[in-house]
């Protein structure tokens, strides 16, 4: 059986944040890098996994390019939010050279692997939700 992850990003504040561009122009900025918020989930298997109704995406997606950009595939990612102190908010952990999921937050104890390709796959997803949106909602800046 395959598994299957998505994550799921709805802006929900797009009269507030200042951002102009996409997400590669901004990733790296803080404050501005917290002000794209909205609802984020993490779906494993169509059973909601992770849910935040304010959740600095951008914020999430520079971790995630980070840990894309090791040369070492098999290393970990850990994504560490400044807007909490409790961290890792949420973690890919390696085992047996498939990837489960946690977060402090998770909504049950879950023992579904993936591959790299997989998560890989959701990121880009993701990404490319992240930027449309941020497009859409350019002309009410």
């Amino acid at each position: 059986m395959v598994s299957m992850i998505k994550f799921n990003f709805l802006l929900t504040n797009p009269d507030n944040f200042v951002l102009k561009g996409n997400i590669e122009e901004y990733r790296a900025k803080y404050p501005e890098i917290l002000n794209v918020c909205g609802k984020f989930e993490i779906i494993i298997d169509n059973k909601l996994f992770f849910s935040e109704p304010q959740f600095p995406v951008v914020e999430f997606i520079y971790f995630l390019d980070l840990w894309l950009k090791f040369k070492n595939k098999k290393k970990e990612m850990y994504y560490n939010s400044v807007e909490i102190e409790n961290n890792p908010l949420i973690s890919f952990i390696s085992k047996n050279n498939k990837w489960v999921i946690h977060s402090i937050w998770q909504k049950y104890e879950c023992d579904i692997y993936f591959t790299r390709k997989e998560l890989e796959t959701s990121i880009f997803e993701l990404k490319y939700s992240v930027n449309q949106q941020l497009k859409e909602n350019k002309t009410k800046l």
